[in-house]
C-alpha cells in the first residue's frame, strides 16, 4: 500500500485575509486526495480553524504555548543554561518528528521564523507569496536572507510578486500560480442569484472590500467621497466591506463620516461573511485603493459578480484588467482624473461588458487553481 504525501502548511495567522481564505479553500480540497495527508500549523488561533475538514491536522502554536511556556522556558540545567532554544524552535521541532517526511509550506512571508529550522535540518521547504515589495518594511535584514535562501521553490499568486522576489536574486525557483476562489458551478449560480447593476436607482454604487490596514488604504476611500460632496456630485454611493467594528480605524472612520456628514453616502460595514456577496452585488464599480495588492481575492469577487474593476497599478490588477470592458487601470490617484472617470460611468459614455467580466472571472477557477498548486509541489 503506498504511503501518503504529507504537506504540513504553515500560516501565522488563520482569520479573514485573501491568503488565509484561499489557504482554508485549497487544504480543504486537498484533503480530498486520498494520496494526501494535510497538516495545518497555526501559529495564532483565528475563526477559520472551525472551517477546516475534519480530514485536517490542525496543529496550534497558541496551545503549544498554553501548555508548554512555564516548563520550556524557565527550565536551566544546574550550569544556569537553558535547555530550550526558544518555544518556536521546540514547537517545530515535535512537528518535524511527528511528520518527519512532510515537506513544509509556508504560507505568507509573514511567518519566516520555520525557515531557520528547516535549514538547519534540510527540510525541503516551498514558500507560497501573497506578498508585495511593501512587506519588505515590517521584516528585518536576517528575515530577509532566510527568504532568499532557504526554499526550495517559490509559488507567487502573481507575475507581480514574482517580479519582487527576483529583486532578490533567490536560489530557489520561481513559479506562478493564479489563484482561484470560485468553481464554474459557483460562478454560473452566482450569475442567476444576484442582479447587481440596476440602472433605475439614480446613483452609482462603488464597494472597496478587505480589511481597515493601511496597505488597503480606506483613508483614500473616504477621501475621495469628501471630495465629490465638496464639489457637490453627490450621485454616488460608497461602501466598503470588511474589518472588526473594535478596530482603531473603524472606530475613526465612524466618527469621520458623522463629521463630513456623509452618512447617507459612504458605510463601513464589518466583516460580514454570510452576507458579503449580496452586499458586494449591490456595486456598480469595485474600486481598488490599494497602494499594493498582488493579487487581491476580492478583485476576483467582484468580477464572479459581473462587477467592473477600477483601480492603478498596485500589482496583480494589471494581469486581470486586460481590457476596457472589464475594468480600468488609472494612470494615477488624482481626485479629478477618478471623478471624470466616475462621471463617465454615471452617464454611460463609458460601459463595461458583465458578460466578459464574469468569463474573465472564469479563467480564474477553484478547481484549475488546485490542480496547478498541486503539479508544483511534485519532484520533492
Amino acid at each position: 500500500m503506498q504511503s501518503k504525501k504529507t504537506l504540513l502548511f504553515f500560516s501565522r495567522y488563520l482569520g479573514h485575509t485573501g491568503s488565509e481564505i484561499l489557504l482554508r479553500k485549497l487544504v480543504n480540497e486537498l484533503a480530498k486526495d486520498e494520496n494526501l495527508k494535510i497538516v495545518v500549523a497555526g501559529y495564532t488561533d483565528g475563526p477559520i480553524v472551525r472551517e477546516f475538514s475534519n480530514a485536517i491536522e490542525y496543529v496550534s502554536f497558541d496551545a503549544y504555548r498554553a501548555g508548554r511556556y512555564r516548563f520550556l522556558n524557565r527550565q536551566i540545567d544546574r550550569f544556569g543554561k537553558k535547555k530550550s532554544r526558544g518555544l518556536e524552535y521546540d514547537f517545530y521541532a515535535l512537528l518535524y518528528k511527528k511528520y518527519p517526511e512532510a515537506l513544509w509550506v509556508l504560507n505568507t512571508l509573514g511567518m519566516h521564523s520555520p525557515l531557520g529550522f528547516a535549514r538547519d535540518h534540510q527540510i525541503p521547504m516551498v514558500m507560497w507569496v501573497h506578498e508585495m515589495d511593501i512587506f519588505y518594511y515590517w521584516l528585518d535584514s536576517k528575515a530577509v536572507e532566510l527568504i532568499r535562501t532557504v526554499p526550495e521553490k517559490y509559488i507567487c499568486v502573481s507575475e507581480a510578486v514574482k517580479k519582487t522576489l527576483e529583486n532578490l536574486n533567490p536560489d530557489g525557483t520561481l513559479s506562478v500560480v493564479y489563484p482561484g476562489v470560485y468553481s464554474l458551478a459557483e460562478l454560473n449560480h452566482f450569475k442567476d442569484k444576484f442582479k447587481n447593476n440596476d440602472s433605475n436607482k439614480g446613483h452609482l454604487t462603488i464597494a472597496m472590500a478587505g480589511t481597515l490596514d493601511a496597505n488597503k488604504n480606506p483613508l483614500y476611500f473616504l477621501d475621495l467621497a469628501c471630495f465629490l460632496k465638496n464639489k457637490n456630485n453627490q450621485r454616488f454611493k460608497f461602501i466598503w466591506l470588511g474589518g472588526q467594528e473594535d478596530d482603531g480605524m473603524f472606530a475613526y472612520l465612524k466618527k469621520a463620516i458623522e463629521s463630513n456628514e456623509l452618512k447617507e453616502g459612504v458605510e463601513f460595514i464589518p466583516h460580514q461573511k454570510d452576507k458579503y456577496l449580496e452586499r458586494l452585488s449591490e456595486a456598480d464599480l469595485f474600486l481598488l485603493t490599494s497602494y499594493k495588492d498582488s493579487f487581491p481575492l476580492v478583485m476576483l469577487d467582484a468580477a464572479a459578480l459581473g462587477i467592473p474593476v477600477l483601480g492603478w497599478n498596485s500589482g496583480g490588477i494589471t494581469e486581470f484588467v486586460n481590457n476596457d470592458k472589464i475594468g480600468i487601470v488609472l494612470a494615477d490617484r488624482n481626485f479629478e482624473l477618478v471623478e471624470r472617470v466616475l462621471t463617465d460611468i454615471a452617464d454611460g459614455r463609458k460601459t463595461f461588458d458583465k458578460e466578459k467580466i464574469r468569463e474573465r472571472s472564469g479563467e480564474f477557477e477553484f478547481h484549475g487553481f488546485v490542480r496547478n498548486f498541486k503539479k508544483m509541489l511534485t519532484g520533492f
